[in-house]
């Protein structure tokens, strides 16, 4: 009986111990999550200055749009590495599977393969193919997600930087 109490408390006690150290972790990981987005951001901020400059008369030139981006992206990532430090750690946090990190590269490589591919075919051709490409790898299924998402993220895409932005697709 009293074997069987050590037993018991011991595993209690391991219960109480072991989150810790996965706590800790994903801390840690969203700290580093977001000091990366900063980085992205301020590259793509950097990357929009090399842009070439527009006539003065212009009130949105060609910078103005990535700077936005970049300037967002970095905010939100500085903004990702500060709650992650203030917010207590999370205790059942479930860690990254090798099939989340397949489908990262996977759509990763279509990404890459959608730029090179509108080189030589159009906008509305191979936009859609993307982000087909994307709910089929995400577990997308039926008609909904694999006929009209990419259709209407299509349609959204080239209507506001087709048509109101007038951004050459």
């Amino acid at each position: 009986m009293v074997e069987e109490r050590t037993v018991q408390a011991t595993e209690v006690n391991d219960l109480e111990q072991a989150p810790d150290q996965p706590a800790q972790s994903t801390r840690l990981r969203e700290i580093l999550i977001g000091a990366g987005v900063v980085a992205v951001g301020a590259t793509v901020l950097l990357l929009a200055q090399q842009l070439p400059a527009e006539a003065a008369n212009s009130e949105f030139g060609s910078r103005w749009w990535p700077s936005l981006i970049g300037g967002a992206i970095t905010l939100l990532g500085l903004a990702v590495a500060i709650v992650g430090a203030l917010r207590p750690p999370v205790r059942d946090c479930e860690e990254p599977g090798a099939t989340g990190i397949w489908q990262l590269l996977a759509i990763l490589g279509l990404i890459v393969v959608y730029g090179i591919a509108w080189r030589f075919a159009h906008f509305l051709v191979v936009t859609p193919l993307l982000v087909l490409g994307i709910m089929t790898l995400l577990g997308g299924r039926g008609w909904r997600s694999l006929v009209l998402v990419p259709v209407v993220v299509t349609g959204a895409l080239y209507g506001v930087f087709g048509l109101l932005l007038r951004v050459p697709l």
